[in-house]
C-alpha cells in the first residue's frame, strides 16, 4: 500500500462531515502539542563565548563583519552577504553573525 500525499488527504478531509473534520482538528492540535511537550522545543543558544571572542579581537575587526562559531572565527568581511555565505561554505550553517563597529560608529551618539 502506498502512502497517500498531502493533496490526495486533503481531498480526503474535504469528503468528512463537519463534526469528523472539527475531530480531526482537534486530534492534529492535540498532536502538535504532545510534540512540543516531547522536547521538540528549540533551547536558547549560549552566545558568552561568541561576546567573549568579539571583546578581544574587536581591534582586528573594526568595519567587518564576523561569523562565528562555539567562539572561533569561521568567516569575516565587509558585506554581512558575503560572510554568510563563506560561513556556510565552511560547513557552519548557522553562525553567530555580528557587524564590529568602527572607532567613529562607537562614539557616534546622536540625538
Amino acid at each position: 500500500m502506498s502512502t497517500p500525499t498531502l493533496n490526495e488527504i486533503k481531498q480526503q478531509v474535504m469528503l468528512l462531515s463537519e463534526e469528523d473534520r472539527k475531530a480531526l482538528k482537534d486530534f492534529l492540535f492535540a498532536q502538535t502539542e504532545a510534540d512540543a511537550d516531547n522536547g521538540k522545543r528549540i533551547e536558547p543558544r549560549d552566545f558568552s563565548r561568541e561576546i567573549e571572542w568579539i571583546k578581544q579581537n574587536r581591534k582586528s575587526y573594526r568595519g567587518q563583519f564576523v561569523a562565528l562559531k562555539e567562539g572561533r572565527l569561521v568567516a569575516h568581511g565587509a558585506k554581512e552577504r558575503e560572510v554568510w555565505q563563506a560561513a556556510a561554505g565552511a560547513g557552519v550553517s548557522n553562525p553567530f553573525l555580528a557587524y564590529i563597529e568602527t572607532e567613529a560608529e562607537e562614539t557616534f551618539g546622536g540625538w
